[in-house]
């Protein structure tokens, strides 16, 4: 139990909280625009210490299967890369799994200081994240929230809007120049969702 009451992890969590809302009001930061990313970081904690239990051994991204691993999840603006919301895991645990322990904290956060949403109530913010999120759980959390979303799909999953070229005169290049692709809708997650193939 920390001295002010709570443990040290929801201290560190206010303490977050209260910079980062310090931070968007003097600063005027943009958040429009967010990206969230995880990741996991390779630690030479032994394997009997057993004080460090977030260090545990899983899929490492550095391919070092032979140390305990934690994980990292991050959002940061688009508008300078300033770190909004941080959140340290046990390396066992998958990122799919973390997904919505962050939204959560993000929408909390931001709806506390008014920010995700404009007077109307429409969704002030766009949060951007890799497949690497992807699960019906995580997408029924999101359609939940007043703030929008890019996410991305394996193309894999979805063989037919695979390859983009000639199904459309010039690969699509017409409607966007400098660039190819079909603009289509997909059942995604149990919703129709509009997306770029």
């Amino acid at each position: 139990m920390g001295r002010h009451g709570g443990t040290g992890e929801e201290q560190l969590k206010e303490a977050e909280r209260r910079i980062v809302a310090h931070m968007v009001g003097s600063f005027g930061v943009d958040l429009s625009g967010l990206v969230l990313d995880m990741t996991n970081f390779a630690t030479w904690t032994a394997s009997a210490n057993d004080r460090a239990p977030i260090a545990q051994r899983g899929h490492s991204k550095q391919k070092r299967a032979d140390l305990r691993i934690v994980g990292l999840g991050l959002v940061v603006s688009v508008d300078g890369g300033i770190p909004l919301v941080s959140h340290a895991y046990p390396g066992n645990r998958p990122d799919v799994t973390q997904f919505g322990d962050m939204v959560s904290e993000l929408a909390r956060r931001f709806q506390s200081l008014g920010l995700w949403c404009d007077e109307d109530g429409a969704g002030r913010l766009t949060l951007v994240f890799d497949a690497g999120q992807n699960s019906e759980g995580n997408y029924d959390l999101l359609d939940s929230l007043p703030f929008h979303f890019v996410g991305s799909l394996p193309p894999s999953d979805h063989p037919t809007c695979w390859p983009w070229q000639g199904r459309l005169p010039d690969g699509g290049r017409a409607a966007l120049p400098g660039a190819g692709g079909l603009r289509d809708r997909k059942v995604v997650f149990g919703e129709r969702r509009r997306g770029w193939c």
